[in-house]
């Protein structure tokens, strides 16, 4: 159990020290980490103490306050992360705080009345509601930056910021952010908070068309795999990623919210929950199935959360996002010495892999859960050797 060292424990916390340990414990948390969060600990309670203030009063304001303190005395542990194992002990014991403070702004409102409308109105998934609320309140932060008001806001205005947003960005997220900043238009417009079609000076990306899916080469696959140590548990889990997204085609999202009940060992099949609520089965490949196996069996912490995949640092909670894959992916690159593929582009291998092996496009969708099939009509144009007997001869050259 995590010891509070030397440091002297003073303050209001003092009554709650050994609670406080045993929920490392039970979190996982090492030696080192656990000395770390003991350090905290102590000093969050001593700065109470020094404040004047009790445990009750550990609201998100005092939380703020205190990790501003610690910035200023560029300690480490300032985020309200790091406070993570001390919250869950408060909700678990079903006391009011730390609950870090929500950040206000002028636009406050209009943001959390506009993801209320997404989620009851749009029916959106969460991952694309966090998308344009992220990006609604980019522009509301720009509208505000440049001294205007909703109801004063102009084309140029709305143009400097797609132009500011996207000049980094590239074609597929600067399509992206327009859609999203197009759909916040209509609902401003919709509730009569913007004077006139301001949607309409949305500027379009060029380029047009469907561009063509980019995967990555069978040789550059099998380095990736090969670059994950299965003899370690993060190896597994890492190797276990990779092969849904190369072998199975599995969405980034998919791949993250993967529960333990959703694989049905006996039967052979996955359940994948998809885009707009779908939930799909799909069979599950042995050699897939194998390497999932292998990290449930031997590389897996013991945690409870319910997501197949997991942190390999305490605590051992699922993925927060598709981030963590990303992270993955950008390890795996670097050790197999091949460019960075986003998981999207892994999802396009899978597809490209089944197109060489001969599959129809039709059965290509059915693994993709394509709703449409011009969704997959664009893996037509990647299939060399069917376009090649489609192209007529250049006069005088022989095929």
């Amino acid at each position: 159990m995590p010891k509070v060292g030397k440091q002297r424990l003073r303050g209001p916390l003092s009554a709650d020290v050994e609670s406080f340990a045993a929920e490392l414990v039970r979190l996982g948390y090492s030696r080192t980490g656990g000395r770390q969060q003991m350090r905290l600990f102590v000093s969050l309670s001593g700065w109470l103490d020094d404040a004047g203030l009790s445990a009750d009063d550990l609201d998100g304001a005092a939380i703020e306050a205190f990790l501003d303190a610690r910035r200023a005395a560029q300690e480490k542990l300032w985020s309200v992360r790091s406070l993570a194992p001390l919250m869950g002990l408060w909700q678990a014991t079903g006391r009011a705080g730390p609950v870090p403070a929500t950040p206000v702004g002028p636009f406050q409102v209009v943001i959390d009345d506009y993801g209320r409308y997404l989620k009851s109105e749009r029916g959106l998934a969460v991952g694309t509601i966090a998308a344009y609320v992220r990006v609604a309140r980019e522009f509301l932060d720009h509208v505000d930056s440049v001294g205007l008001g909703l109801d004063v806001v102009t084309a140029s205005a709305v143009t400097g910021f797609v132009t500011r947003s996207c000049s980094h960005l590239g074609l597929s997220a600067s399509r992206a952010t327009i859609s999203a900043l197009r759909c916040f238009m209509r609902y401003l417009a919709l509730e009569a908070l913007v004077a006139g079609d301001v949607d309409s000076s949305i500027l379009k990306v060029a380029g047009g068309g469907q561009p063509l899916p980019r995967g990555i080469s069978p040789s550059q696959v099998t380095k990736l795999l090969a670059s994950c140590d299965r003899r370690r548990g993060i190896g597994r889990r890492d190797y276990a990623v990779l092969m849904l997204l190369a072998r199975l085609g599995l969405r980034g999202g998919e791949v993250v919210g993967l529960c333990l009940e959703d694989i049905d060992w006996r039967n052979g099949e996955i359940t994948v929950r998809g885009k707009g609520s779908r939930v799909d089965r799909l069979p599950l490949p042995v050699d897939v199935g194998d390497a999932v196996a292998s990290y449930l069996r031997r590389g897996r912490p013991r945690s409870e959360s319910r997501t197949v995949f997991v942190r390999h640092q305490a605590p051992f909670v699922g993925f927060a996002g598709t981030g963590a894959l990303r992270g993955i992916l950008e390890r795996a690159c670097t050790r197999a010495g091949v460019g960075y593929a986003c998981p999207h582009r892994l999802r396009h291998t899978a597809a490209t892999g089944m197109l060489r092996e001969g599959a129809s496009l039709a059965e290509i969708g059915h693994v993709l859960r394509h709703r449409q099939p011009r969704a997959t009509s664009i893996y037509a144009a990647v299939d060399d050797e069917r376009l090649r007997a489609l192209a007529p001869v250049w006069p005088g050259v022989a095929r």
